[in-house]
Protein backbone atom coordinates (compact mmCIF):
# COMPACT_ATOMS: atom_id res chain seq x y z
CA UNK A 1 0.00 0.00 0.00
CA UNK A 2 1.17 3.02 -1.17
CA UNK A 3 1.32 6.42 0.89
CA UNK A 4 -1.04 7.83 -1.69
CA UNK A 5 -3.33 4.82 -0.76
CA UNK A 6 -3.23 5.76 3.05
CA UNK A 7 -3.95 9.34 2.43
CA UNK A 8 -6.97 8.35 0.34
CA UNK A 9 -7.78 5.79 3.04
CA UNK A 10 -7.61 8.43 5.61
CA UNK A 11 -9.55 10.62 3.48
CA UNK A 12 -12.55 8.35 3.30
CA UNK A 13 -12.67 7.41 7.07
CA UNK A 14 -11.91 11.40 8.03
CA UNK A 15 -15.17 12.01 5.65
CA UNK A 16 -17.42 8.83 7.07
CA UNK A 17 -16.49 10.60 10.79
CA UNK A 18 -17.81 13.21 9.38
CA UNK A 19 -20.40 12.17 8.17
CA UNK A 20 -21.67 9.96 11.04
CA UNK A 21 -21.06 13.60 13.44
CA UNK A 22 -23.38 15.33 11.14
CA UNK A 23 -25.97 12.11 11.49
CA UNK A 24 -25.69 12.37 15.42
CA UNK A 25 -26.21 16.11 15.50
CA UNK A 26 -29.11 15.99 13.23
CA UNK A 27 -30.86 13.75 15.93
CA UNK A 28 -29.55 16.07 18.74
CA UNK A 29 -31.38 19.28 17.26
CA UNK A 30 -34.80 17.15 16.62
CA UNK A 31 -34.29 15.44 20.56
CA UNK A 32 -33.44 19.34 21.77
CA UNK A 33 -36.48 21.11 19.29
CA UNK A 34 -38.74 17.84 20.68
CA UNK A 35 -37.61 19.00 24.36
CA UNK A 36 -38.45 22.74 23.51
CA UNK A 37 -42.07 21.95 22.59
CA UNK A 38 -42.74 20.07 25.93
CA UNK A 39 -41.57 22.72 27.44
CA UNK A 40 -43.54 25.17 25.98
CA UNK A 41 -46.52 22.43 26.56
CA UNK A 42 -45.85 22.76 30.33
CA UNK A 43 -44.97 26.79 30.80
CA UNK A 44 -48.59 26.86 28.61
CA UNK A 45 -49.96 24.66 30.89
CA UNK A 46 -48.81 26.18 34.40
CA UNK A 47 -50.18 29.74 32.67
CA UNK A 48 -53.29 28.12 32.30
CA UNK A 49 -53.38 26.06 35.69
CA UNK A 50 -52.51 29.97 37.19
CA UNK A 51 -55.30 31.55 35.46
CA UNK A 52 -57.65 28.95 36.24
CA UNK A 53 -56.84 29.28 40.14
CA UNK A 54 -57.24 33.03 40.50
CA UNK A 55 -60.85 32.76 38.62
CA UNK A 56 -61.88 29.79 41.31
CA UNK A 57 -60.62 32.28 43.93
CA UNK A 58 -62.97 34.64 42.31
CA UNK A 59 -65.91 32.56 42.24
CA UNK A 60 -64.97 31.30 46.46
CA UNK A 61 -64.80 34.71 46.89
CA UNK A 62 -68.12 35.47 45.24
CA UNK A 63 -69.67 32.19 47.40
CA UNK A 64 -67.80 33.69 50.45
CA UNK A 65 -69.69 37.07 49.92
CA UNK A 66 -73.35 35.78 48.49
CA UNK A 67 -74.99 37.84 51.09
CA UNK A 68 -72.93 41.11 49.51
CA UNK A 69 -73.72 39.77 45.83
CA UNK A 70 -77.35 39.79 46.44
CA UNK A 71 -77.09 42.82 48.15
CA UNK A 72 -75.54 44.25 45.38
CA UNK A 73 -78.31 43.14 42.41
CA UNK A 74 -81.32 44.08 44.48
CA UNK A 75 -80.36 47.30 46.46
CA UNK A 76 -77.28 48.50 45.75
CA UNK A 77 -78.18 51.81 47.62
CA UNK A 78 -78.15 50.61 50.69
CA UNK A 79 -74.81 49.22 50.54
CA UNK A 80 -72.47 50.58 53.46
CA UNK A 81 -68.69 52.49 52.88
CA UNK A 82 -67.68 49.10 53.78
CA UNK A 83 -69.74 46.78 51.61
CA UNK A 84 -68.70 49.72 48.47
CA UNK A 85 -65.50 49.06 48.99
CA UNK A 86 -65.33 45.62 48.78
CA UNK A 87 -67.52 45.86 45.72
CA UNK A 88 -64.88 48.27 44.23
CA UNK A 89 -62.02 45.60 45.35
CA UNK A 90 -64.31 42.78 43.62
CA UNK A 91 -64.35 44.96 40.44
CA UNK A 92 -60.83 45.65 40.37
CA UNK A 93 -60.03 41.78 40.85
CA UNK A 94 -62.30 41.00 37.80
CA UNK A 95 -60.76 43.16 35.73
CA UNK A 96 -57.31 43.16 36.26
CA UNK A 97 -57.56 39.27 36.17
CA UNK A 98 -58.82 39.50 32.60
CA UNK A 99 -56.31 42.11 31.92
CA UNK A 100 -53.92 39.06 32.62
CA UNK A 101 -55.65 37.06 30.46
CA UNK A 102 -55.84 39.22 27.65
CA UNK A 103 -51.93 39.44 27.73
CA UNK A 104 -51.04 35.98 27.88
CA UNK A 105 -53.43 35.17 25.16
CA UNK A 106 -52.23 37.92 23.32
CA UNK A 107 -48.69 36.43 23.15
CA UNK A 108 -50.26 32.85 23.04
CA UNK A 109 -49.65 31.55 26.41
CA UNK A 110 -53.82 31.48 26.68
CA UNK A 111 -55.73 29.48 24.15
CA UNK A 112 -59.25 30.84 22.92
CA UNK A 113 -61.14 28.74 25.19
CA UNK A 114 -59.33 30.47 28.46
CA UNK A 115 -59.54 33.69 26.67
CA UNK A 116 -63.25 33.13 26.24
CA UNK A 117 -64.09 32.08 29.86
CA UNK A 118 -62.26 35.04 31.80
CA UNK A 119 -64.56 37.82 28.58
CA UNK A 120 -67.57 36.14 29.46
CA UNK A 121 -67.21 36.28 33.04
CA UNK A 122 -66.25 39.90 32.70
CA UNK A 123 -69.48 40.53 30.52
CA UNK A 124 -71.76 39.04 32.98
CA UNK A 125 -70.57 40.39 36.13
CA UNK A 126 -70.58 44.00 34.35
CA UNK A 127 -73.71 43.67 33.59
CA UNK A 128 -75.04 43.72 36.86
CA UNK A 129 -75.70 47.74 37.48
CA UNK A 130 -73.83 48.26 40.57
CA UNK A 131 -70.89 46.37 39.18
CA UNK A 132 -71.19 48.27 36.02
CA UNK A 133 -71.30 51.69 37.78
CA UNK A 134 -68.40 50.91 39.55
CA UNK A 135 -65.86 49.81 36.13
CA UNK A 136 -67.18 52.82 34.68
CA UNK A 137 -66.91 55.37 37.30
CA UNK A 138 -64.62 54.54 40.50
CA UNK A 139 -62.22 52.23 39.03
CA UNK A 140 -58.79 52.96 36.84
CA UNK A 141 -57.16 50.39 34.15
CA UNK A 142 -54.91 50.55 31.70
CA UNK A 143 -56.50 52.36 28.50
CA UNK A 144 -55.70 49.70 26.18
CA UNK A 145 -58.09 46.63 28.81
CA UNK A 146 -60.09 49.36 29.13
CA UNK A 147 -60.93 49.58 25.30
CA UNK A 148 -61.39 45.89 25.31
CA UNK A 149 -63.33 45.45 28.58
CA UNK A 150 -65.69 48.39 26.82
CA UNK A 151 -65.95 46.41 23.31
CA UNK A 152 -67.22 43.34 25.36
CA UNK A 153 -69.41 45.03 27.09
CA UNK A 154 -70.90 47.26 24.33
CA UNK A 155 -73.93 45.43 24.11
CA UNK A 156 -74.75 43.76 27.65
CA UNK A 157 -77.68 44.54 28.75
CA UNK A 158 -77.80 45.54 32.73
CA UNK A 159 -78.93 42.37 34.66
CA UNK A 160 -82.39 42.97 36.23
CA UNK A 161 -82.25 41.58 39.77
CA UNK A 162 -84.19 38.12 40.29
CA UNK A 163 -83.95 35.66 42.70
CA UNK A 164 -81.21 33.07 42.44
CA UNK A 165 -83.04 30.37 44.17
CA UNK A 166 -86.63 31.02 41.89
CA UNK A 167 -83.85 31.40 38.82
CA UNK A 168 -83.07 27.67 39.79
CA UNK A 169 -87.14 26.52 40.48
CA UNK A 170 -87.37 27.59 36.93
CA UNK A 171 -84.10 25.93 35.55
CA UNK A 172 -84.74 22.43 36.96
CA UNK A 173 -88.77 23.00 35.78
CA UNK A 174 -87.25 23.53 32.28
CA UNK A 175 -84.70 20.59 32.68
CA UNK A 176 -87.88 18.08 33.57
CA UNK A 177 -89.61 19.31 31.02
CA UNK A 178 -87.28 18.77 28.32
CA UNK A 179 -86.04 15.13 29.59
CA UNK A 180 -89.63 13.82 31.25
CA UNK A 181 -87.91 10.60 32.86
CA UNK A 182 -85.90 12.93 34.89
CA UNK A 183 -87.29 12.67 38.68
CA UNK A 184 -86.54 13.90 41.75
CA UNK A 185 -83.67 11.83 44.43
CA UNK A 186 -85.41 9.78 46.26
CA UNK A 187 -85.51 10.90 49.89
CA UNK A 188 -84.10 7.81 51.85
CA UNK A 189 -81.83 5.42 50.38
CA UNK A 190 -83.27 2.41 48.14
CA UNK A 191 -81.76 -0.54 48.40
Amino acid sequence: MTLSDLASLGSFVSGVAVLVSLAFLYFQLRQIGAQMKQAEKNQRAMMTQGAVGRSVAQTNWIGEYAALFVKVSATPETLTDEETLQVIAYVRTLVLNFQDYHHQHEVGLIDAMGYNMAASAVRYWLSVPALRAVYLERAVFAPDVRQVIDRIIKDAPLLKHESESANLRIALAKLREAAPGLTPPPTEVQK
